[in-house]
């Protein structure tokens, strides 16, 4: 969104280069058409089903970063912002991260859960501390 207006006479050429070259780019958009088709009401759960969703606010892809929030019965969302300002994890470094992989392992076995301990996570390179 910020493309389209960041320089109103180039701005809506380069966005709409994009769209047409790669428009998995541009469907994420907050707004774009299908965003609005999949979540018209917002992203929520589906009955009957338990979701998590690992959110980052340090997304770059996903913006603003609250879009991957889910509401319903059965939705937990954890970001990895919190109690953990050192963790500045984005979309390629919570691939590798620890702290995302504890919280998906602990999602996926509640019976055995481990707490997820606070460490610094650097944006693209997790294994720098």
């Amino acid at each position: 969104m910020w493309l389209r207006s960041l320089i109103p006479v180039i701005g809506p050429h380069v966005y709409g280069s994009i769209e047409d070259t790669t428009p998995g780019l541009t469907q994420q958009v907050y707004d774009s058409e299908i965003a609005r088709q999949i979540y018209p009401e917002g992203a929520a759960g589906v009955p009957g089903v338990e979701m998590y969703s690992v959110i980052s606010e340090y997304d770059e892809v996903v913006t603003p970063f609250v879009r991957q929030y889910y509401a319903g019965p059965g939705v937990t969302n954890i970001l990895l912002q919190d109690g953990c300002e050192a963790d500045h994890s984005e979309p390629v470094s919570t691939l590798y991260s620890e702290r995302a992989l504890q919280y998906a392992l602990n999602a996926l076995e509640p019976g055995e859960t481990a707490p997820v301990e606070c460490f610094p996570v650097a944006p693209f390179a997790p294994w720098v501390t």
